[in-house]
């Protein structure tokens, strides 16, 4: 199975692209796949739609970045949010 990564190359603040980041942050949260394989996809796609490093934290380590439970609306938010520092 070859891996596809098609977020990559899209404009950042296109609402197709913070659409998809959406299924697949709620596909993760709540546990909408079929193997250890297909988490590693999802994953795999929401990475390569933000620039934050800490992304998929958010997803699996929530309570470390949030104060309550989030949506997946409220996670791709933070991730698309994070601007890294320009030297």
């Amino acid at each position: 199975m070859s891996v596809r990564y098609p977020l990559a190359g899209c404009d950042p603040d296109s609402v197709s692209r913070r659409e998809r980041l959406i299924e697949v942050v709620e596909r993760l949260m709540t546990g909408d796949y079929s193997s250890d394989e297909e988490v590693g996809l999802l994953v795999a796609e929401f990475e390569s739609g933000v620039l934050d490093p800490n992304a998929t934290g958010f997803i699996f380590r929530w309570n470390e970045h949030f104060d309550h439970e989030p949506t997946a609306a409220e996670v791709v938010y933070r991730a698309l949010s994070y601007r890294p520092i320009e030297l």
